[in-house]
């Protein structure tokens, strides 16, 4: 779905667009969603493999993240990671993006790149609600905290 992030933002008013920040390892997906975005002037840079603390420091120096699944994505681990950060998230919604979402950023349907523009300013963008999405990033976190994970698990398997 990184193709399709590059062109939602290329949708984006330009003095309201969002800069794209990419980790992980050069692929040809990548290869091609970067130079998509070079000619469609979305400013985006690859930041590479990252460490832990580097992908701590790359997502506090964000607004929001965004997952783009286009495919049923299961969970996605890292919206966790950006709520326990005080990030919003935008994605597509699929799988079980829902889940751990809630009313922690915005989900839209999958592919509609309008939709996930429009996303992108309001969560990301707008002063005035950027605020909001961000305290209900961090409360959401709480949901997913090993403690509460580990005392569910430990009440399934021992009813069993």
């Amino acid at each position: 779905g990184l193709d399709s992030l590059v062109r939602a933002i290329g949708l984006m008013p330009r003095d309201r667009r969002v800069t794209l920040a990419v980790a992980g390892d050069r692929t040809p997906t990548l290869e091609r969603a970067l130079a998509l975005a070079e000619t469609i002037g979305v400013s985006a840079r690859h930041v590479g493999s990252l460490s832990q603390k580097s992908m701590r420091d790359e997502i506090d120096a964000s607004r929001a993240i965004a997952m783009p699944s286009l495919w049923d994505e299961p969970f996605g681990l890292v919206g966790i990671e950006a709520q326990v950060r005080a990030r919003p998230a935008v994605a597509y919604d699929v799988g079980g993006i829902r889940e751990w979402l809630g009313d922690a950023g915005r989900a839209v349907p999958a592919g509609d790149e309008a939709a996930l523009a429009r996303a992108l300013d309001e969560v990301a963008v707008d002063e005035t609600q950027w605020p909001d999405f961000s305290a209900r990033a961090l409360g959401r976190s709480r949901a997913f905290h090993p403690d509460k994970h580990i005392s569910a698990l430990s009440e399934v398997l021992c009813a069993s």
